[in-house]
Order: C-alpha cells, then sequence, then structure tokens
C-alpha cells in the first residue's frame, strides 16, 4: 500500500499564513501508520499585512526559554546563552536543582513549570522526554511562542499532526531538531545529490540508559530518515520491509529497514543502540557518482565515473575529497531557529518534516512488530553497566 511520507513547507514565510492544514485523511487513530495510507497535510495559504510586533522583534534580541537541560537540554542552554541576537531568558525543569544549576551555569534564571515564562519568552527549545513534547509545544504554540523541538517530533502521528496544524493557524515557527541536518556534510550535499537510486545508511552505538523510553527506530533511526527524505525528494514510499529486536531493553534495540520510493530510489537503513563502536554513514550511488559520508568526522568523499578515452573505453572513478569547515551542528540549528524568529523564514527542518520522518519511523515499528510477537523472545534485565548477564 503506497504510503506518502515525502518532507514539504510548512507555508511560514514572509507575508504568507497557512490557512487550512490537515485536509487530507488522517493518520491511524492509535498513532500507527502500517494500516492505512497516511495523508499528506495540506495548505491553503493568503496574504496578509505585516504585523508591527513581529517588524519591532527583528531588530530586538529573541529572548529564549529552554525546556528541559538534561543531557541534551543543556547544550541548549550553553550554546543560546552565546548566539548574538537572542538572549537566553529562563531555563526550565522538573528538577528545580538541575535548572537551578544550569541557569546559574549560563547567566539565566530557573524555573519548574513552563507556564511561569509564558510571558517572558518569545520562542523556546524544548529538549524533554519525547513523551512531553506536544504537551509543553502546545501550550507555547497556544500562547504565540515559536517553538524547535528536538527530535522525534512528538511521540505519536496524531500528536504531531496537531503540533503542525496548530503553528500554521498560529502563524508560529516550528521547528523540528533533526541535528544532521546541520552537519557540514549533510549540508553540502544539497549541491550534490542527483536522483539517487540507491542510498545505504548505518547508525551503530554502544548501549545508554539515555532515551530507552522510546525504541531505536525513533530515537537513532530517525535522523538516517529526515536526511534521506530531504534527499529523495516529495517521492512517496512504496514499499517498506524491516526486522528488528530487543537486547537489552523491552523495545526494539536493532533495526533494518529496505524502503522502496515511488521515483524507484532504494533505502537500505541499519540502527543498532547495542553495538560494540560508534558509527554513523551514509552512501549514495547515483548514475554518475558515488558519495559516501561520514556523520562523525564531517567529511565527504565523491567518487565521479568518468571515460578518460571516450565513451568507447572503460570508465574510471576518481576520487574527489571535499575540503569542508567542521561546525557544532547543534549550534548551527539554533542560530538559525533565532535567525528564523527574527526574521520570519522558514528553518532547515519544519514541523512538516518532522511529521513525515515520524510517519516513515512509524511505519518501520509496525512492521517489526508482529516479528518481536511471533518469537515470543525472553528479554534478558541488563546489568547497571549495561551489559547482558551471563
Amino acid at each position: 500500500m503506497p504510503v506518502t511520507c515525502g518532507p514539504g513547507a510548512d507555508g511560514l514565510q514572509g507575508l504568507y499564513r497557512a490557512t487550512q492544514v490537515l485536509a487530507g485523511p488522517a493518520a491511524s487513530p492509535h498513532g500507527s501508520a502500517s494500516d492505512q495510507a497516511l495523508g499528506r497535510p495540506e495548505f491553503r495559504i493568503t496574504l496578509f499585512a505585516p504585523d508591527p510586533a513581529e517588524e519591532a522583534k527583528r531588530m530586538e534580541k529573541v529572548r529564549i526559554g529552554v525546556v528541559g537541560v538534561g543531557h541534551l537540554g543543556q547544550h541548549h542552554a550553553r550554546l543560546v546563552a552565546d548566539i548574538e541576537g537572542a538572549t537566553l531568558q529562563a531555563v526550565v525543569d522538573v528538577d528545580f536543582e538541575r535548572a537551578t544549576l544550569i541557569a546559574g551555569r549560563t547567566g539565566s534564571r530557573a524555573y519548574s513549570s513552563c507556564e511561569e515564562i509564558l510571558g517572558q519568552v518569545d520562542a523556546v527549545t524544548v529538549a524533554a522526554p519525547t513523551i512531553t513534547h506536544c504537551q509543553i509545544a502546545r501550550l507555547f504554540l497556544e500562547h504565540g511562542k515559536d517553538v524547535l523541538i528536538e527530535k522525534p517530533i512528538a511521540s505519536s502521528i496524531r500528536e504531531a499532526e496537531e503540533l503542525v496544524k496548530l503553528a500554521a493557524v498560529r502563524n508560529r515557527i516550528l521547528a523540528v531538531g533533526h541535528t544532521e541536518r546541520y552537519n557540514a556534510a549533510v549540508m553540502k550535499l544539497d549541491e550534490l545529490s542527483r536522483r539517487p537510486y540507491y542510498i545505504e545508511s548505518q547508525r551503530l552505538a554502544p548501549f545508554s540508559a539515555r532515551s530507552t523510553d522510546i525504541d531505536v527506530v525513533l530515537d537513532l533511526m530517525i535522523h538516517d530518515l529526515d536526511v534521506i527524505l530531504s534527499i529523495v525528494g516529495d517521492a512517496p514510499v512504496r514499499e517498506v520491509r524491516a526486522v528488528g529486536h530487543p537486547v537489552l531493553t523491552s523495545s526494539i534495540d536493532m533495526a533494518s529497514a529496505w524502503i522502496e520510493f515511488a521515483n524507484g530510489c532504494v533505502a537500505n537503513v541499519t540502527a543498532s543502540r547495542v553495538s560494540r563502536e560508534k558509527i554513523r554513514k551514509l552512501r549514495i550511488f547515483q548514475d554518475e557518482s558515488y558519495i559516501s559520508l561520514d556523520y562523525a568526522t564531517q567529511e565527504l568523499h565523491v567518487w565521479k565515473r568518468i571515460f578518460p578515452d571516450g565513451q568507447q573505453a572503460a570508465p574510471q572513478l576518481v576520487e574527489e575529497k571535499l575540503d569542508l569547515t567542521k561546525v557544532e551542528p547543534l549550534k548551527v540549528e539554533l542560530e538559525e531557529f533565532v535567525q528564523a524568529v527574527r526574521q520570519r523564514t522558514e528553518p532547515r527542518v519544519t514541523g512538516r518534516q518532522g511529521l513525515a520522518a515520524l510517519q516513515l519511523a512509524q511505519v518501520i515499528s509496525d512492521a517489526i512488530q508482529p516479528r518481536i510477537r511471533a518469537s515470543n523472545m525472553i528479554i534478558p534485565r541488563p546489568l547497571a553497566n549495561g551489559s547482558i548477564p551471563s
């Protein structure tokens, strides 16, 4: 059954506002995307006059709040505090001692609830647990604040659709923190990818107790799904086959998916959070070249096919290593978000694109579940250090 998962724009740029959203068929009421085709959100765009308050905001520093200052959120606070054109106005965490610690490091103020900062910020970044994303983002969008949510956008497709619709109706920026899109090597791909016919990705990591509230597809694989969707473009997904299994947790810890797109491109995607080594690589095959990308080192190698003695001779591959300036992807992501808030421009990863990645991730997870149930596997309880007892 065809599945529409292509990325799109949020209809929120310059002097335009989306006035009708999600007019297509809805996803499964249970957040499952595998039982029916997923409708692509539709938008009607109308012209409106500039808001004087928005124009004034362009000239001022944007007041940012960071919600959730755990392992990742602390870096949001650290980086936002140093961004030109922004002020770290508040840090929020249910653990008030933690919020106080991070606020002290960044020269901000600590709070334990989001309601306390509604009148003090223009925008927020959300790095709280996935299950809380929708509730937190909804609160700020309803109060006219722009929002950046760490991936995945939400814990279900229904919640993600709600946020995309609300952001469009309220004319707010909704960005999603698929940080790999701000990797120097990935950004260079925009210039190099030309209708690829095969894409292969590997994302392997040692076990960590963080993010075990979601499976490996939403934890790790979704990074590559988002990048692949951005490369393939608007081509819908035609077929998905997937395998995976729990290893150290009660959810999927390793997964591999075979994804066929309607334009003929095939992606083979592997993710594991129980690996002995850390690997994050992407390979792209297209008619005239082969591209190899290392997310960790931000290196990009291109092999181009040439015919040195004319078309009648055997072709050769000539390597070209591109000289890229490494960046801190999270810093670039946050800087772009601040700029989008000030200039009312569209972020690199929009809410709709975050929704598309979640839709595809849900299809993969749903395809794996029957295999797990059929195996009747007993899940071992990990030791404190994450290893499996012998």
